[in-house]
């Protein structure tokens, strides 16, 4: 049939009637969907938010495609990267990619470590991969997937767990057989969960606003927390639980004691990604625009804040913090000294010489180079048992011993040594020595007379009035001494109880805290317990809102192992605890000391141990 051209133009305008009028109708809901997400707002009190752009990165590693989920192991960071269908091994020693191992279609949802083995979620074929962390292969394909790309999986002694459907599904695998034992039900909408300190596994729901506890020993809810909207990423440290609340980017603190909200936390982080995690003394939080958020879990407030472009996945261990630049396809390796401006960095080595095997082959001291300007040495096991740690600061105009050794031991000779070295190279023809002690007991003040009759040494002995008079204490122990080495300030901070004349060293220039025999990886014998919980306490209040890179003490009597110390006396301990200790072994210690309201007792924690003498 041929239509008359007229009808056939009368077609043609009603269909371009028609598109117009769904163009029109359509082009208010195109733009509303365009409209480009408000900012996050942040945390906007004065001193807070810094740019990003001030962050210098100690490591930067390449990942082609999209890092994101991040879990720690013993000498590895290990990252996904979705798009690649793969996970990265990090080598902290060397900071280089050591493996890049492939997996299931694309990671998603967590990574977790345990058994020998990292898990592995993956979102495109519903599988969850397991790797052997000995050999960086696959051994097992699962098939269990995470009930939100978005969400978290976590091992605990015996069990993994996995939210493994939005209905509120949690699954027990066996890392024996690899088999599910149990299907747990939890409140609907719970994408992710985390191994709190108490042992239990904790869920959050972003549908109900809750935070779930489930008993392993029962496989069965115990217990739910009202917290901030839509809680999704959670982290366990503290004694306490955190959640991200996507609703309105405050972060919930639950109390795994009490089992109840501790803090909301403003943090000003809204909407969809992002992450958090706990580690280094510290809370951190991630998300888009807001790379870093930084938060003290003594005050429950954010003391800094990074903007700028990056972030979505964050850690804090090694001394670092590991950031995941999703959108830049690199991770960033951060020291937290590299967050503070002016804060010199250093290091510290992984593993100290101890008292042997074979004394033969192992000099007097040994003698470490934090940075140019700040030394740490050793006394062998071999020459006395305590094996005490000695500092020796640097400042433009004079130089700093913190104790003079242990038993028969040429204290003056090393560190004369280390001096001469130190003023060659900064073209001086000689440096002034001030001489001080963590406190008055022998291992720490042998070789005193060895420095008493040197020419360009200020001695300072260990007592109270002494040390009152040689750093401007007036009242001891409540106010705060200082000494400057010529561009360096230290500050003197009283904190009897191990010794009426015990003192810890703040270096404002490293952000290193010095305790003695206060605080460090071993026994803390406590002679006065109220000075002591005082001291602690002191040291709290003083460090808050400050850089702590390290808190380094005197001594290391704890093994690797947690809860697991050498008995005294041992020369040659070839598993010993890390020197340092973080501002988190701190706040632990102090919250132990405030739950025996006032009572004199021992107390055991996985670094420290605290032994009353009556």
């Amino acid at each position: 049939m041929i239509v008359p051209k007229s009808r056939r133009k009368t077609r043609s305008a009603v269909r371009l009637s028609f598109s117009l009028l769904c163009l029109l109708w359509l082009l208010p809901l195109l733009a509303q969907q365009r409209q480009p997400r408000p900012p996050r707002p942040g945390v906007k009190e004065p001193g807070v938010q810094r740019q990003m752009s001030s962050v210098t990165p100690i490591a930067v590693f390449p990942i082609e495609g999209s890092p994101d989920w991040q879990v720690l192991t013993d000498d590895s960071v290990w990252v996904t990267n979705g798009p690649k269908n793969t996970v990265h091994r990090l080598d902290v020693k060397t900071n280089t990619v050591a493996a890049v191992i492939e997996v299931g279609k694309r990671p998603c949802s967590g990574l977790a470590a345990g058994f020998g083995s990292i898990w592995v979620p993956n979102c495109g074929d519903k599988t969850l991969s397991r790797i052997d962390i000995k050999t960086n292969r696959v051994v097992a394909s699962l098939p269990y997937g995470p009930a939100d790309s978005e969400g978290g999986i976590a091992t605990s002694s015996d069990s993994v767990w996995m939210l493994t459907d939005k209905k509120g599904i949690l699954s027990r695998i066996d890392p024996t057989t690899n088999m599910v034992t149990a299907e747990i039900q939890v409140p609907s909408g719970s994408p992710a969960c985390v191994l709190g300190e108490d042992g239990a596994i904790w869920i959050s729901s972003t549908e109900n606003n809750l935070v779930s506890r489930v008993d392993p020993k029962t496989n069965k809810v115990t217990d739910s927390v009202n917290v901030g909207p839509q809680p999704r990423f959670l982290t366990a440290g503290g004694g306490s639980v955190w959640t991200l609340n996507q609703g309105d980017g405050t972060v919930s603190r639950v109390d795994i004691k009490t089992k109840t909200l501790a803090a909301n936390i403003q943090v000003g982080i809204p909407g969809t990604g992002g992450e958090i995690a706990f580690g280094e003394g510290y809370l951190w939080a991630t998300v888009f625009e807001i790379p870093i958020s930084q938060i003290d879990p003594a005050t429950n407030k954010v003391v800094h804040q990074w903007l700028g472009p990056g972030g979505d996945s964050i850690r804090a261990g090694f001394g670092t913090v590991w950031l995941s630049n999703l959108r830049q396809g690199n991770l960033w390796r951060i020291h937290p000294n590299q967050l503070e401006v002016g804060v010199a960095v250093g290091t510290l080595p992984k593993s100290w010489q101890t008292g042997g095997p074979n004394c033969d082959d192992l000099p007097k001291w040994q003698v470490h180079e934090y940075n140019p300007d700040f030394y740490i040495l050793r006394e062998s096991g071999c020459t006395n048992f305590e094996k005490p740690f000695l500092y020796l600061i640097f400042g433009s105009e004079r130089a700093l011993l913190e104790d003079t050794g242990a038993g028969k031991v040429d204290t003056a000779g090393i560190v004369n040594e280390v001096a001469a070295k130190w003023a060659q190279r900064n073209k001086k023809a000689s440096v002034p020595l001030v001489v001080m002690h963590s406190h008055a007991h022998g291992d720490h003040t042998a070789g005193d007379a060895q420095f008493k009759s040197q020419p360009n040494v200020q001695f300072v002995a260990a007592t109270v009035s002494e040390i009152q008079k040689a750093f401007g204490i007036e009242h001891w122990p409540t106010d705060i001494g200082h000494i400057d080495l010529g561009g360096r300030m230290l500050d003197v901070i009283p904190i009897p109880g191990h010794n009426d004349a015990s003192i810890a060293l703040y270096d404002r220039a490293t952000g290193n805290l010095l305790t003695g025999d206060s605080l460090y990886p071993g026994r803390l014998y406590v002679t006065d317990f109220p000075a002591f919980v005082a001291s602690n306490q002191r040291l709290v209040d003083f460090t808050r809102g400050l850089p702590v890179s390290h808190i380094l003490g005197t001594h290391i009597e704890q093994a690797r192992m947690p809860y697991v110390d050498y008995v005294r006396g041992t020369g040659y301990q070839p598993d010993e605890h890390t020197l340092e200790l973080t501002r988190g072994d701190l706040l632990e210690l102090n919250a132990a000391l405030e739950a025996l309201h006032g009572k004199s007792d021992k107390i055991v924690l996985p670094a420290v141990t605290v032994v009353p003498r009556r």
